[in-house]
């Protein structure tokens, strides 16, 4: 996956914000397929197309903390590791 994709503001924002389904959206839209996310992050197929959808969130903490792992992400970026740059963008996330 693109490096780049992960340094958008509106990418950032939603994983600050853990918006999930916006996330996902703008893998799909940087050519990740929902069966190649449902891979990496160790989600059914079905699951991540509910998440896409809006029919289901994702809230637990074990389950953000797989995802960070599955695309290689810092967990500060989905606030699982409180940070400077994590709280700067959850401030720019709720205004």
């Amino acid at each position: 996956m693109a490096r780049s994709m992960w340094d958008r503001p509106d990418m950032r924002q939603a994983l600050a914000r853990h918006d999930l389904q916006t996330v996902f959206r703008l893998m799909q839209r940087h050519g990740v397929p929902q069966r190649a996310i449902a891979a990496l992050t160790g989600l059914a197929q079905s699951d991540v197309s509910a998440i896409v959808c809006g029919k289901r969130q994702v809230i637990a903490y074990a389950v953000l903390e797989r995802l960070a792992q599955g695309l290689g992400l810092p967990r500060g970026w989905l606030g699982l590791a409180y940070d400077d740059e994590t709280a700067a963008l959850a401030q720019v996330a709720s205004s």
